[in-house]
């Protein structure tokens, strides 16, 4: 939506100024009932006639009198304040149990596994009518998905595997560890050397994302 340029900086106290020169037709009163100065209510006044191209209203012996241009500008101005209450007084809470809504996640299956059986849990109680769409995390945060809003919420294994653009929020949930379990029959240590770890077969865990990266192999090279 295209906005000329004098429109731009016209401001809300600017069309309070309007709406109520409309209702009182002096400016003092305008002045008082909006806690401003005189000069400041005149000066909005300039800008307004300076923004619609139009003197809006004319001064009187009976008050300051609105052309037909501001006349006709009433009912919008009126509208647009109208709208902005709304806002102001919208409901800013969320009711899952009333109100139909699917999340998009973006998570390892790792934190799937995890997460989500709790969550569905609480979710069936609490949000019976919410619905989750859960897609697989790849060896990159989806930071365009985010801030455009076509993924609520990632779960990651924190910044020394993704970090989160500075506009993104990101908060610590748990930490976790990685154990190393082998065979009764393998002679046990009080403390695994790195060369004879290196030395043994092994299993690694599930990789953390798409990139099928070898999670022990990544924990190495640190």
């Amino acid at each position: 939506m295209l906005i000329a340029n004098g429109l731009r900086k016209v401001d809300m106290q600017d069309l309070l100024v309007f709406l109520q020169v409309h209702q009182r037709q002096n400016l003092v009163e305008v002045a008082e009932h909006l806690n401003l100065s005189p000069s400041t209510v005149s000066y909005c006044l300039k800008k307004l006639r300076q923004a619609f191209d139009d003197e809006l209203f004319i001064a009187t012996r009976g008050g300051m009198q609105p052309t037909h241009k501001s006349r006709a500008m009433l009912p919008h101005v009126e509208e647009m304040l109208a709208r902005i209450n709304a806002c102001h007084a919208a409901q800013g809470s969320f009711d899952p149990r009333g109100e139909p809504r699917t999340f998009t996640l973006c998570a390892p299956e790792y934190v799937e596994l995890l997460i989500l059986p709790a969550l569905l849990r609480r979710l069936a109680a609490n949000g019976p009518r919410i619905g989750l769409d859960i897609r697989r995390l790849g060896p990159e945060l989806p930071t365009e998905a985010l801030l455009d809003g076509q993924v609520d919420l990632v779960f990651d294994f924190g910044p020394e595997y993704h970090r989160p653009a500075p506009e993104l929020q990101a908060l610590a949930l748990f930490s976790d560890e990685l154990l190393c379990v082998q065979d009764r029959a393998q002679p046990r240590h009080e403390r695994l050397e790195l060369d004879e770890f290196c030395r043994r077969r092994f299993v690694f865990p599930t990789p953390l994302d798409a990139s099928n990266a070898n999670l022990v192999d990544t924990w190495l090279r640190r």
